[in-house]
């Protein structure tokens, strides 16, 4: 990424496209990825603000005024239950898991990195950056589109995913 700093889908899609250079998916496997990469987080983003519109946990900040935020992060104006960045993020890892799961430790520390940075920014609590990576991978199992169990069934079939051409 050159210029400004991505949208957590957009840095998502971008992990993608390096884990399909280095496999050398066909542009069909490559597409298919980013197609259940993409509706996967939008699934999470769905799950993520109706649970942030049904719980309306407020900021830390909103709860007190001493605390101060990086100005970089601002003071968005919507709530911080569960964490959209954590909901996102733990929706691709899974998805990109799937497709190449000798990288599953690698993105699930990303998700936990990304958590981090979180709460060190006092965006979010520590607990609701965890509640939202864990309750999203739940959403998309149970309550989701049938894409996350359609990629796990999708990605092992013959002639599709983690490398193999179709």
């Amino acid at each position: 990424m050159s210029v400004g700093t991505p949208t957590t889908a957009g840095f998502w899609i971008h992990v993608a496209t390096d884990g399909i250079n280095q496999h050398s998916l066909s542009e069909r496997e490559a597409t298919h990825l980013y197609a259940l990469l993409s509706t996967s987080m939008f699934d999470a983003q769905i799950g993520c603000w109706d649970a942030k519109e049904t719980y309306w946990y407020v900021r830390p900040w909103q709860a007190d005024p001493l605390i101060t935020v990086v100005a970089a992060v601002g003071k968005p104006n919507h709530p911080s239950y569960p964490s959209g960045h954590s909901c996102l993020s733990a929706s691709a890892a899974e998805v990109l898991s799937t497709f190449f799961p000798e990288q599953r430790d690698h993105l699930n520390a990303m998700v936990t990195e990304a958590g981090k940075f979180l709460e060190s920014t006092i965006r979010t609590l520590p607990p609701l950056v965890r509640i939202g990576s864990c309750a999203i991978r739940r959403w998309l199992n149970v309550f989701g589109t049938g894409v996350a169990p359609a990629i796990r069934s999708e990605a092992s079939a013959p002639g599709t995913g983690s490398g193999k051409k179709m």
